[in-house]
C-alpha cells in the first residue's frame, strides 16, 4: 500500500503504514503523532478520514452480534462432547459383554461370579477411566477457554486501533482548527 493520502483504501491501514503502530504509545508520543498528522494533512482531509473511521466504527457496532456466535458454538460443543462420551462408554460396555460371551462359548464353561468380577475389575478399572475422563474434560475446557480468548482478542484488536485513530484524528482536527484561527489572527 502506498503512503500517499490519495492512494489509500483504508484509513486505519494508511495511518498505520505512514505513522507506525500506535499500540503502546505514551501521551507524549501521541501528542507528537497528532501534531505530525495535523501538519501533513489539510482540515478537509482530516475530516474525511474522521468520517471514514466513524463509519468503520459504526459498521463494527452494527455487526458486533456476529462476534458472539463463535463463542456460543464452542460452548455448544459441551453437550456434543458429553453425548460422544456416553456413546463411547456404551460401545466399550458392549465390547466387554461380547468378549465375555465369546470367552464362555470358546471354553464351554460357566464363569462364576468371582471370575466375572475379576474380569470386569481388570478390564474396567474405574480409576483409570476416571483419570482419563477428568483429563479429557480438563483439556476440553482449557481448549474452549483459549479459543474464546483468541477469538475475543482477534475481534477487539482492530476495533481498539480504530477507536484510537478516531480520537487521534479528532485531536488533529482540533489542533488544525486552532492553527487556522491563529493564522487568521496573525494575518
Amino acid at each position: 500500500m502506498s503512503r500517499d493520502y490519495n492512494q489509500m483504501k483504508s484509513v486505519s491501514k494508511y495511518l498505520k503504514k505512514r505513522y507506525g503502530n500506535i499500540r503502546g504509545y505514551c501521551m507524549q508520543d501521541i501528542d507528537i503523532l497528532v501534531e505530525d498528522i495535523s501538519n501533513d494533512h489539510s482540515l478537509v482531509q482530516l475530516k474525511k478520514m474522521k468520517r471514514r473511521i466513524d463509519g468503520q466504527l459504526s459498521v463494527s457496532k452494527d455487526t458486533s452480534y456476529l462476534n458472539n456466535n463463535p463463542i456460543n458454538l464452542l460452548i455448544a460443543l459441551l453437550p456434543i462432547l458429553a453425548t460422544s462420551l456416553i456413546a463411547f462408554i456404551t460401545i466399550g460396555a458392549n465390547s466387554i459383554n461380547f468378549y465375555v460371551e465369546n470367552y464362555m462359548k470358546i471354553y464351554n464353561q460357566k464363569i462364576t461370579k468371582e471370575e466375572l468380577k475379576s474380569i470386569f475389575i481388570d478390564i474396567l478399572n474405574p480409576t483409570v477411566f476416571f483419570n482419563i475422563y477428568t483429563m479429557f474434560l480438563l483439556i476440553f475446557f482449557v481448549i474452549i477457554y483459549l479459543m474464546i480468548l483468541l477469538i475475543n482478542k482477534g475481534l477487539r484488536r482492530p476495533i481498539y486501533n480504530t477507536y484510537n485513530y478516531s480520537v487521534i484524528l479528532e485531536e488533529a482536527i482540533i489542533q488544525k482548527k486552532r492553527e487556522n484561527t491563529e493564522q487568521g489572527e496573525i494575518l
